[in-house]
C-alpha cells in the first residue's frame, strides 16, 4: 500500500518566525540548538551560519488529528549525541470530543522527539495523552526525567518520571513507555494543570557518576505557596526523597536552574503593587539559603557549565501583555557570579532585547546565548565586561510588523521598525505596499489611526509574527465591529529585511518580487 503525500507549506525566514523559548549549547561549544515554533533549528557557532532544521512534524493537519505544535522543551545529552524535544498539539474538535472533557489539558497531547544531533535524523517519537512540561537527561546520560501532569477526572497532580535512555532510543513511533520509576507530588489542582519543572543536579568533574538528584519544583494547588523537592536517583534508577523546602511565594516554573551547588528559581512576590521579580537560591547541601531582588521577573535562567556564573532573563510584562509591549523597551539580562557560599554577585549586564528573554544558555564559561524580541535573532555575548556587547547575532530576514493598516486606495501601510528605536514624533509605519500594483515603497508620515484596517474592499487583521493578513471584504465600506471574518485570511503577505516579498492564497498560489 502507497502511503499518502502530505506537504506542508512553511515560510522560511532564515530564523524561527515566532517567540524563541528554548536555548541549549553542547559542551564543547560547537552546536547551539534552538526551539520555537514547531522547529529546532541548529546553529554551527564557529561558521555563525545555520546547520540544519529538525522538523519532525511542522505546523499543520496530520494524520492522527493533531494541529499546532510548539517546542515546550529541550535538553541536549551530555555527550552530545542526542537532542530530545517536547511538543504539545491541540487535537482537532472531532477528536477532542471522542475523548471526552475532563480537565483543562482536554484536547492537548505531547509528543517526545529524540534526534540524532549530528546527523539531523528523527530517532524515535512518544505520544503522551496529556502535558508533558519539562525534561531533563541525567548527568550520566543514561536517564531522562519527564515532569508530566497526570489527570483523574478534573483532579491532576505533578509528577516526575525516569525513563531509560535505551528504551526510547527504539527506532519509530510508539507511546510513551511506563516510567521506569516515579514520584508523585503532594496535593491535587481541580480542573487546572499542575504547574511543575525539574532539572538534574549537574556532576561535579571527576565525581563517581553511578547515582544522581533529582530537584522538582511544584506550585502548591491554591496558588500561593510552593515547594522544591530533592530526590536521589540510584544506580538501577529508583527515586528517593532526600530534603524539601516551602516557598511562600508562587515560583515561576519556567526559570529554574540547577548547578553542581546549588538551584535557583524566580519567583512574583505576593502582595506587591510593582511587578518586580525575586531569585531565589538553596545550596544542594541545605546550607543558608537567600534571595535576590530584580527590575522585573525572570523569564529565564541559567548557569555557566562550572556554576561560576549565573545568567537571568528579565520579562516586559508579567501580566501578559508581551505582544503589545514588545519593541517598545529595553529588556536586560544580567550576569552574577557565584561564590561557594552567600549571596550571587552582579558583574555584568547586556541592554540588547526589546522583548522578554525566555531563551538563555551559556555556550562555554566565557560567552552568552540570549534571545527576546530582535525580530528572533539570537544574541551571542560576553559577561567579561560590566556592560556587556554584542559579539555577534544569528539573524534571518524576517521582521516582526508593527501597526499595519490600510489607505482608501488599497496600499497597506505598516512598519518593522521597533518603537522604541524610532526618533521622537516618527511615523510608526515606514513602508507601503500597493496591492493594485503589486509593488512596494517607502512611505511619509501617515494619516492613518491605529485603529484604521479596513478599506472598501480589504480588512488588515493583527500580524501574525511575521505576516500580515489580509481579508477580502468586497463593497462594505465600514469595519466589521465584530472584528476579521471568521474565515482564513484570502492572503498573507510577507516583508523581508532584504525587500523582497511574498504574498499568497491559502489554495497556494502566490507572487513574489524575487524569482
Amino acid at each position: 500500500m502507497t502511503a499518502a503525500f502530505e506537504a506542508f507549506p512553511q515560510l522560511d525566514t532564515g530564523t524561527h518566525s515566532g517567540v524563541i523559548y528554548h536555548l541549549r549549547a553542547t559542551r564543547d561549544g560547537r552546536l547551539l540548538a534552538s526551539g520555537g515554533e514547531t522547529t529546532v533549528r541548529v546553529w554551527d557557532l564557529a561558521g555563525r551560519r545555520l546547520q540544519r532544521l529538525l522538523l519532525g512534524r511542522v505546523d499543520g493537519s496530520t494524520e492522527d488529528d493533531a494541529v499546532s505544535g510548539i517546542v515546550c522543551g529541550l535538553v541536549i545529552s551530555p555527550d552530545g549525541r542526542w537532542l530530545a524535544t517536547i511538543k504539545s498539539w491541540v487535537l482537532r474538535p472531532g477528536e477532542r470530543a471522542r475523548r471526552g472533557r475532563a480537565g483543562s489539558d482536554d484536547g492537548y497531547t505531547t509528543e517526545l522527539q529524540i534526534f540524532d544531533l549530528q546527523t539531523g535524523n528523527l530517532q524515535s517519537s512518544h505520544l503522551y495523552p496529556g502535558m508533558m512540561l519539562e525534561l531533563d537527561f541525567s548527568p550520566d546520560g543514561r536517564w531522562l526525567a519527564l515532569a508530566v501532569n497526570v489527570r483523574k477526572g478534573r483532579q491532576h497532580q505533578a509528577q516526575a518520571q525516569v525513563h531509560r535512555v535505551r528504551d526510547l532510543l527504539k527506532p519509530g513511533a510508539r507511546a510513551l513507555p511506563a516510567p521506569v520509576t516515579c514520584h508523585t507530588l503532594e496535593g491535587q489542582h481541580d480542573g487546572v494543570k499542575a504547574p511543575v519543572t525539574l532539572a538534574f543536579v549537574p556532576a561535579v568533574p571527576g565525581s563517581d557518576r553511578s547515582g544522581a538528584t533529582l530537584v522538582v519544583a511544584s506550585v502548591r494547588p491554591d496558588g500561593m505557596a510552593s515547594r522544591l523537592d530533592w530526590l536521589a536517583l540510584s544506580k538501577a534508577g529508583r527515586l528517593a526523597p532526600r530534603r524539601s523546602v516551602e516557598v511562600a511565594d508562587m515560583v515561576d516554573v519556567g526559570s529554574m536552574a540547577t548547578s553542581p551547588s546549588r538551584v535557583v528559581i524566580g519567583a512574583v512576590p505576593s502582595g506587591t503593587r510593582k511587578r518586580r521579580g525575586t531569585l531565589y537560591w538553596w545550596p544542594h547541601d541545605g546550607s543558608e539559603s537567600g534571595t535576590l531582588d530584580l527590575e522585573a521577573p525572570p523569564a529565564s535562567v541559567a548557569f555557566s557549565p562550572s556554576g561560576r556564573h549565573l545568567a537571568v532573563g528579565l520579562c516586559v510584562d508579567p501580566m501578559g501583555a508581551q505582544d503589545a509591549l514588545e519593541g517598545t523597551q529595553t529588556v536586560q539580562v544580567s550576569t552574577f557570579e557565584v561564590a561557594a557560599h552567600g549571596a550571587p554577585t552582579l558583574c555584568s549586564t547586556y541592554y540588547g532585547h526589546d522583548g522578554s528573554v525566555w531563551g538563555l544558555c551559556f555556550v562555554g564559561d566565557r560567552q552568552v546565548a540570549s534571545a527576546g524580541g530582535d525580530n528572533r535573532s539570537i544574541h551571542l555575548w560576553g559577561p567579561q565586561r560590566r556592560v556587556a556587547e554584542l559579539d555577534a547575532a544569528l539573524r534571518g530576514v524576517g521582521r516582526r510588523v508593527v501597526m499595519p493598516g490600510i489607505t482608501a486606495d488599497e496600499r497597506v501601510v505598516f512598519g518593522t521598525v521597533p518603537l522604541r528605536q524610532l526618533p521622537p514624533g516618527h511615523a510608526p509605519r515606514q513602508q507601503s505596499f500597493d496591492l493594485r500594483h503589486l509593488a512596494l515603497s517607502t512611505t511619509t508620515a501617515s494619516r492613518l489611526r491605529r485603529d484604521d484596517w479596513v478599506s472598501r474592499k480589504w480588512y488588515v487583521g493583527e500580524p501574525d509574527e511575521m505576516l500580515i493578513p489580509l481579508w477580502f471584504v468586497g463593497d462594505r465600506p465600514q469595519r466589521d465591529a465584530n472584528g476579521p471574518p471568521p474565515h482564513a485570511p484570502d492572503l498573507k503577505l510577507f516583508v523581508g529585511a532584504d525587500d523582497e516579498w511574498m504574498i499568497w492564497s491559502p489554495s497556494g498560489y502566490y507572487l513574489a518580487s524575487g524569482p
